[in-house]
């Protein structure tokens, strides 16, 4: 069977493509475990178990963290704590633009510059947020730890720290969500930075509302380019009802910071504007539209909401598609008197706006496939030479020698929890689809694999390379398995269904009960 060039050069895409995500999730996954090593032991590990980092050599520890099996009994700050937190800032700050985050606009990045190229490297923002967040936090080893306090035994020098371990849990989950909304915070500042006429438009949007949202019968249409959305919505324009009246092109005054009171005139617009037009006639279109539409758009009419969503089904199929709307959204542009003919001739006329984010074709994130597939192969060789060269029985070289095979072992973790993420969603009864499955299953598998990698360590002795891997397993695999900083997205997610729905609540008491349920029983069933 011959197969055309055409779908020849999408599979041969498809499959570069696949490969540049691949490495991408790896590389920042080796990244990610690596800094969450360096954490553990700059917070805790050098305080309590002296010998074992060679690193520091300035010797600052700042002993904050506890490992839950010693005689302190600070375990409430477990180990992985800066780690999490750390990373829920990261997934924080690299959050994509929303209406929830209070931008006009959808944007990939939100503290990004609208137009910067980096917008669209998707490869390189899912190896971010998947590969080096997921990595640099950790589920399975923070309830792993309060597993441990729990059933105390052999291992500890104390007794069960019940009490200790839940204020762990209350702890971890604070300070995780904590971290992730600064994070936010810090990405919407910067964004306003960066995109300052977004954020003036953002800023009218929410005296509109008088509150710090937007009425919930204005509905904007964040998909148009940035001269439609803000004409139709009358934003950034207070003046436009007066200053664009059809009037003859001598009696309009010339305002060099409103490119809608210029696209009236017969003047030539500035590039930056995003307008291309000299016609008054064909500006009037679009004043035609707006005015056939406006009771609807703002729900000045009974029931008039009801017809938004057709509205802007026509208006993004016209304006951003370039295609005729489908023949039921016409059917119903007639019943509510829409002009869509005078919103076809705007678009006829080339007047339109250059204002949106470059776009890149399918193959552009391949690209990034140059840069972490040979830094991928390159770290995966100098941590293999490390963990074989290391051969020494002093803690210093076998806690080195650990860390390498975690690290070795955090891709396959990370692409692991990046499969099941495919599971999100699935769910088919009602009463559960928002459940995000994926999350959910790798954090409560990453769980009992930590917990039993422990416990059979503890259990007996072992050869110094048997406690290797074990030790390599539980951190470097069930660690990147699972993830706090996806965790804790999908639990700010869900929580915006407050007050109808506790799913927020659910979802994260849920999985924090089913993990340490699942945690118990896999350590006391392999620590016997």
């Amino acid at each position: 069977m011959v197969i055309p060039s055409d779908r020849r050069w999408r599979l041969k895409a498809s499959k570069w493509q696949r490969i540049a995500t691949l490495s991408s999730l790896s590389l920042f996954s080796i990244v990610g475990e690596l800094l969450r090593i360096i954490l553990e032991q700059l917070f805790g590990q050098a305080c309590h178990f002296p010998g074992t980092v060679g690193w520091n050599q300035l010797n600052w520890t700042p002993c904050t963290t506890d490992p839950g099996t010693t005689a302190s009994t600070g375990g409430a700050l477990f180990t992985d704590l800066p780690a999490n937190m750390l990373g829920c800032f990261i997934m924080g700050f690299v959050i994509s633009g929303d209406e929830f985050l209070g931008i006009p606009v959808d944007l990939p990045i939100a503290f990004l510059n609208r137009k910067s190229p980096l917008q669209n490297w998707t490869t390189l923002h899912l190896g971010i947020r998947t590969g080096l967040c997921g990595a640099l936090t950790t589920f399975a080893s923070w309830n792993t730890q309060m597993v441990v306090m729990i059933c105390a035994g052999n291992g500890t020098e104390l007794s069960s720290q019940w009490v200790s371990a839940l204020f762990g849990y209350m702890v971890g989950l604070g300070m995780a969500l904590a971290s992730f909304e600064v994070g936010r915070h810090v990405a919407l500042l910067v964004h306003r930075f960066n995109n300052i006429d977004l954020a003036r438009e953002a800023d009218e949007l929410r005296e509109r509302s008088g509150s710090h949202g937007v009425l919930p019968n204005l509905r904007i249409h964040r998909a148009l380019p940035d001269f439609e959305r803000r004409f139709l919505h009358d934003l950034l324009q207070e003046s436009i009802e007066k200053e664009s009246r059809f009037k003859d092109e001598t009696g309009i005054d010339d305002d060099d910071d409103n490119p809608v009171q210029r696209a009236t005139s017969n003047e030539t617009m500035d590039p930056e504007d995003g307008i291309k037009t000299e016609s008054l006639e064909h500006f009037s279109n679009l004043r035609k539209w707006k005015d056939t539409t406006s009771n609807h758009r703002n729900g000045r009419i009974s029931f008039g909401g009801q017809f938004q969503s057709e509205l802007h089904a026509i208006e993004y199929a016209i304006i951003v598609e370039d295609e005729d709307p489908r023949e039921e959204l016409l059917d119903v542009a007639r019943d509510a008197g829409w002009d869509v003919d005078a919103l076809k001739s705007w678009k006829r006329s080339g007047m339109k706006c250059d204002d949106r984010s470059p776009k890149v074709d399918a193959m552009s994130d391949v690209d990034l496939m140059y840069f972490t597939l040979p830094l991928l192969l390159l770290s995966v060789a100098l941590l293999t030479w490390g963990a074989i060269s290391l051969s020494g029985l002093d803690a210093e070289s076998q806690t080195y020698r650990v860390y390498m095979l975690s690290s070795l072992l955090a891709p396959s973790g990370t692409l692991l929890r990046y499969y099941l993420s495919h599971l999100n969603g699935k769910i088919t009864s009602k009463r559960l689809q928002w459940l995000p499955l994926g999350t959910f299953s790798a954090n409560i598998l990453g769980s009992c694999i930590s917990a039993i990698m422990v416990a059979l360590k503890i259990s007996r002795q072992r050869s110094p390379v048997g406690n290797l891997w074990l030790n390599a397993m539980k951190g470097g695999f069930a660690g990147c398995l699972s993830t706090v900083s996806t965790f804790v997205t999908e639990t700010v997610g869900l929580m915006r269904a407050l007050p109808r729905h506790f799913w927020g609540y659910y979802y994260c008491l849920g999985s924090l009960l089913t993990a340490c349920i699942i945690g118990v029983v896999s350590y006391v069933w392999a620590i016997k």
